[in-house]
């Protein structure tokens, strides 16, 4: 359907965070206070089961702050639903499972989790000194020049060179992208795995281990609209404990196939004759050990090779799904109430 640049919030070459760009001006403001080195642990509700403050930790001690108007909860689409169960508002034989008394009965919290699933591993070797080294995009030269002059590789964003916006399993809605591919910069294993690969096991990084430290790219497919949905629940009462965060990514059987789509398309994609032509690109056609046995790129190889290196992107949401009250998954309404 289209292309794009890769799209970031920055101002004078700068990562603009919603902190840099909204809280931090606003700490001029008498009527704002921002308390660092604080988490929340609970939220205060009266008899009314209304929210009237919170508890919170501070320099190790337990603290109080109670609100005049109204309570705002804005810890994201983990620690969001985390504050509400610890308050006792969600699923109920959840909470008592776990020995929390069970204020406002909420089966929605917590559920509904949604993310994007990408796939790594569509790698292509390019011309050495076709591209800069990884190592001089983030050495030490490198990290001088922007520190004092804000210019050189580390003034633009790195990993993303382009986007591509596909349709390639949703006919009944053609103008609607179902698939964005990611161009990454790099292939996976140049910086010879010292971080790309760091979230692998062994077998994956002795795969790459041949193109170690190569000039190339990669195309990167990610579902846009994926339907598969997960769970946020607590790990136990204990407000310190991180949560149990599910992403039951690729579950339901539209996304697989979907994600299978749009993996054999990315390969399609790096294989134009531009990037051939230009580069002298040439696909990484090893095929991963466990999928091996399968014939290379045939259905059932690229349905291994899917669940075997997809990973979620950390692009959370709706885990406090705003719906209205005829829905029995509802935990905000559209006012945020």
């Amino acid at each position: 359907m289209g292309s794009s640049v890769f799209q970031l919030a920055i101002k004078n070459r700068e990562r603009m965070s919603s902190a840099d760009a909204f809280l931090l001006p606003g700490l001029r403001r008498r009527n704002l206070k921002l308390q660092t080195n604080s988490q929340v642990i609970e939220i205060i509700l009266n008899a009314d089961n209304k929210a009237i403050g919170v508890k919170y930790v501070h320099n190790h001690k337990v603290k109080r702050a109670f609100a005049q108007r109204e309570v705002i909860i804005s810890a994201g689409a983990a620690d969001s639903p985390k504050l509400l169960m610890l308050s006792g508002i969600g699923p109920k034989e959840h909470l008592e499972k776990l020995g929390i008394k069970s204020r406002v009965n909420l089966p929605g919290v917590g559920q509904n989790y949604q993310d994007h699933v990408m796939v790594y591993g569509i790698s292509w070797t390019i011309h050495p000194n076709v591209s800069s080294s990884i190592f001089s995009r983030i050495g030490i030269k490198a990290m001088l020049n922007y520190k004092e002059r804000r210019s050189g590789p580390l003034a633009s964003p790195l990993g993303v060179c382009a986007l591509y916006h596909l349709n390639i399993g949703s006919p009944q809605e053609p103008h609607v992208p179902d698939t964005q591919i990611n161009m990454g910069c790099a292939l996976e294993g140049q910086d010879y795995g010292l971080m790309a690969l760091s979230g692998y096991q062994q077998s994956v990084r002795d795969y790459y281990r041949p193109v170690f430290g190569r000039d190339g790219f990669s195309m990167i497919p990610m579902l846009a609209r994926p339907k598969s949905v997960g769970s946020i629940t607590l790990r136990s009462r204990n407000p310190l404990d991180p949560p149990i965060v599910d992403p039951n990514c690729l579950s339901h059987p539209d996304d697989l196939s979907l994600m299978i789509k749009a993996a054999k398309a990315s390969r399609k994609l790096g294989n134009a004759k531009a990037f051939r032509r230009a580069l002298g690109a040439e696909p990484f056609r090893d095929p991963i050990p466990d999928c091996a046995h399968f014939e290379f790129e045939s259905d059932d190889y690229w349905r291994c090779f899917v669940v075997g290196m997809s990973t979620v992107t950390a692009h959370m949401t709706g885990t406090c799904k705003m719906a209205p009250d005829s829905d029995p998954m509802a935990v905000v309404t559209p006012r945020l109430k």
